[in-house]
């Protein structure tokens, strides 16, 4: 498959270093739908360790490693961030609680977490979130990711350069970037081993088979189903 760049300049009918759109916009309209798709909770995610001190109350995420940090996992187990809301109304005296091992990680900020409780010690957790991109330059002109979401992007950046002469392209090709995400989807859930309904045989439910799990739960006619 052609490089990322490569399936832009295709798509805009300009190769080489560019003339109307000089290869660095091409290069900038592909980090900035990197950064647009890669923000999105379905796509792959990655991970790093970071550390609790004893008796410290805000701790600096791992940001440069993490676009935003999505759960935390410590001896098997997950812990998910939460909003100071939710801690408020899991104990309202939250902040007279005596050290042990956090349970609960608020967003304070765009660099710190506030754990619940204070830890007694040091704690060494996991923690997950989207990876920051690899920065499209001259020296790296390609994604590993799988095709069809860098497919996506491509069309994604292809929409942002036509956005200002082509609208109608630039309409265009979002709605081709948007398809290629939907079916990044639909394989993704096909690769998700807990959706028995999806994988029992026998049933009629043949469009959530093929991927289509809306389709398929409001078929289910589940009263308490926010699809029907």
């Amino acid at each position: 498959m052609p490089d990322v760049v490569t399936l832009v300049q295709t798509e805009i009918n300009e190769t080489g270093t560019g003339v109307y759109w000089p290869v660095q916009q091409v290069y900038d309209a592909i980090n900035d739908s990197q950064l647009e798709m890669e923000s999105i909770a379905y796509l792959p995610i990655g991970s790093t360790t970071m550390t609790f001190t004893a008796s410290t109350d805000l701790h600096v995420w791992p940001n440069t490693v993490l676009m935003w940090p999505h759960y935390l996992e410590f001896s098997g187990r997950k812990y998910w961030v939460v909003k100071h809301a939710d801690l408020e109304r899991w104990d309202r005296n939250w902040r007279n609680s005596q050290p042990d091992q956090p349970r609960f990680f608020v967003l304070w900020d765009e660099q710190h977490l506030r754990p619940y409780p204070i830890p007694d010690k040091n704690y060494v957790f996991n923690i997950w979130g989207p990876a920051w991109a690899s920065e499209i330059v001259s020296t790296n002109t390609d994604l590993s990711l799988p095709p069809l979401l860098k497919t996506a992007i491509a069309f994604r950046a292809a929409a942002r350069l036509f956005q200002q002469s082509r609208p109608d392209l630039a309409a265009a090709d979002l709605k081709e970037a948007e398809e290629y995400e939907a079916r990044y989807r639909m394989q993704w859930r096909r690769q998700q081993s807990h959706n028995i309904k999806r994988l029992r045989p026998g049933n009629l439910l043949t469009a959530a088979q093929g991927g289509n799990v809306r389709i398929a739960k409001r078929i289910d006619a589940n009263p308490q189903n926010p699809y029907r």
